[in-house]
């Protein structure tokens, strides 16, 4: 492939699709072997307090069935918990397990080893590309950062 010929766009996707890689392999090997693509995609959007289905669902950005689909797998895996909204005894909402929180936790410790990797690799270009991205996710209307994407650095 060449790399100076790719749009910005698609050189980003290629490079999160090797980090997701990376962080899936790296998972694996730390004994959650059943996690999936679509797993992380909803996972790394949850939060310690937890949240409603509907609010997961407008963060992944899929539907509620297609996201309800997902926790209850991540449910049978014992990622999540399904437990009654206070505010509204309709509505569900998920949480982290108590194995959940662990993966949690291994997802931060793989992901701080990974960005040290990418501070060894870039060196001063590291921290500019960083700015960088901000400033171009900065730059969309309406933009809300998600629980993992907020880190400052």
């Amino acid at each position: 492939m060449e790399w100076h010929r790719q749009p910005t766009g698609r050189l980003l996707l290629l490079a999160f699709q090797a980090f997701e890689r990376r962080l899936l392999a790296a998972l694996r090997r730390a004994g959650h072997g059943a996690v999936s693509l679509s797993h992380l995609n909803v996972f790394r959007h949850l939060s310690a307090e937890g949240c409603s289905l509907v609010q997961l669902a407008a963060a992944v950005g899929l539907s509620k069935q297609a996201v309800g689909k997902i926790v209850a797998e991540l449910a049978a895996l014992d990622y999540v918990v399904l437990t009654a909204d206070e505010r509204d005894a309709r509505a569900k909402r998920v949480r982290f397990s108590a194995r959940g929180s662990q993966l949690a936790h291994t997802v931060q410790e793989t992901v701080r080893l990974m960005e040290r990797e990418y501070l060894s690799l870039l060196a001063d270009d590291y921290h500019r590309l960083r700015r960088s991205l901000r400033c171009v996710l900065q730059s969309e209307p309406g933009r809300q950062g998600d629980a993992w994407g907020d880190n400052p650095a």
